[in-house]
């Protein structure tokens, strides 16, 4: 029962730990258009970066010729994520339960070795537009 209780104790402390960046993918249509992430990053599109997934951030991306664009990318807890955590860390209490300890501590652990966050949105796929164009016209009647 000593056994459980510190696999219970090491799970629950491991929780947030594991991966916390993810790949982001950044494209444009048309390509070529330079992006600047608030965290510092720079590149050409198509690119991708590694970024942490718990901290939020905006990507501009910059084309003559092109209206600037900004997108806000933020880390969503995954439904998948939170769903498989907890049917991994309740099979193993229940195997852990069961012989006493001595077998499912591996499995109660596993659930809390990555993140539960994924970015949102990914990849980012951006229809970049000219600006808008004012005709005035004179003379008309």
């Amino acid at each position: 029962m000593k056994h459980l209780l510190l696999t219970t104790i090491a799970a629950v402390v491991l929780v947030g730990c594991g991966t916390t960046k993810e790949t982001l993918y950044i494209n444009s249509d048309p390509t070529g258009a330079s992006v600047k992430l608030s965290s510092g990053q720079i590149g050409v599109t198509p690119c991708n970066f590694k970024v942490p997934v718990n901290k939020p951030l905006v990507i501009i991306l910059e084309k003559e010729g092109y209206r600037t664009v900004e997108v806000p990318v933020n880390g969503e807890v995954s439904d998948k994520a939170v769903t498989g955590k907890i049917v991994g860390f309740t099979a193993g209490a229940a195997i852990s339960f069961a012989t006493m300890g001595y077998a499912g501590s591996e499995l109660m652990a596993a659930p809390f070795s990555g993140s539960s966050k994924k970015l949102k949105p990914n990849p980012v796929n951006v229809k970049l537009s000219p600006p808008n164009t004012v005709i005035i016209k004179t003379g008309v009647k």
